[in-house]
């Protein structure tokens, strides 16, 4: 009897750590249970892999795009150094040809001694301020048409950054 006893007490006990066990087990899991709330209405996206391979191509579209303005930036840039630099290389040799021109009209006007040195100085003033401003005016032009295509290709560019952004 007293061995019956002990089994049914062993017995017991044992069917009492296992209620406990599953009743401690049931509340550790209800904060679980309860928290389980779906990402979205799509499964693909509730798969964390997923997630951060899009975060992943997000942050590598935007590494792109940031390395292409810079490149962008770069270029435009280094051609309106070039542009700049022609211009400027054409104005100085247009000039020092004009001043080679104005120096051989010159011996010229002194050996005939057709004109006075001061009309001759009013004259090729007078030349040289319609030469350089008929240069400006066409630069002028050049530069606004530049300028007008660099506008639209800012504006292309932060388009598609926009729509990076949005994306």
């Amino acid at each position: 009897m007293v061995a019956g006893s002990i089994c049914t007490l062993h017995a017991k006990g044992r069917f009492m750590r296992l209620f406990i066990a599953l009743f401690f087990s049931l509340i550790l899991s209800l904060p679980t249970l309860a928290s389980e709330e779906k990402y979205s209405e799509s499964d693909l996206l509730d798969r964390p892999l997923m997630e951060r391979y899009i975060l992943d191509e997000l942050k590598s579209l935007r590494q792109d795009y940031q390395s292409l303005e810079k490149r962008m930036i770069t270029e435009i840039t280094d051609r309106e150094l070039t542009v700049a630099d022609k211009s400027l290389n054409y104005a100085n040799v247009t000039v020092t040809y004009f001043f080679y021109i104005i120096a051989g009209v010159a011996s010229l006007i002194a050996f005939v001694g057709w004109q006075s040195l001061r009309e001759f100085k009013h004259n090729t003033k007078e030349m040289a301020d319609k030469r350089l401003e008929k240069i400006a005016q066409e630069y002028e032009k050049k530069f606004v048409a530049l300028e007008r295509d660099l506008k639209r290709k800012t504006r292309i560019i932060s388009e598609n950054n926009k729509e990076i952004e949005k994306i």
